[in-house]
């Protein structure tokens, strides 16, 4: 995924390590899975970045704690639009 970003934003690796994960995700995702408990997941344009993701979050009981996916979904896209 990283080549992929960088490849279609122009953006280094060096730049992409430095942002930070909620620059991607929309809060309100994270608060409804915090409120919820319930996987969320979503398909989303990562403007910055150029490309389209399938967001995934899921709460972690035991730890208390939230796990987030981004994928790069791009090529799936293109792919459907094609068809």
């Amino acid at each position: 995924m990283q080549q992929k970003m960088r490849r279609n934003s122009g953006t280094s690796r060096e730049e992409i390590l430095k942002c930070f994960l909620f620059e991607f995700i929309d809060v309100e995702d994270v608060e409804q899975v915090l409120s919820t408990r319930k996987i969320f997941s979503t398909r989303r344009k990562i403007e910055s970045l150029g490309i389209w993701a399938m967001e995934i979050i899921i709460y972690i009981e035991k730890s208390a704690s939230l796990l987030v996916i981004l994928q790069d979904i791009s090529q799936r896209k293109r792919r459907k639009q094609k068809i």
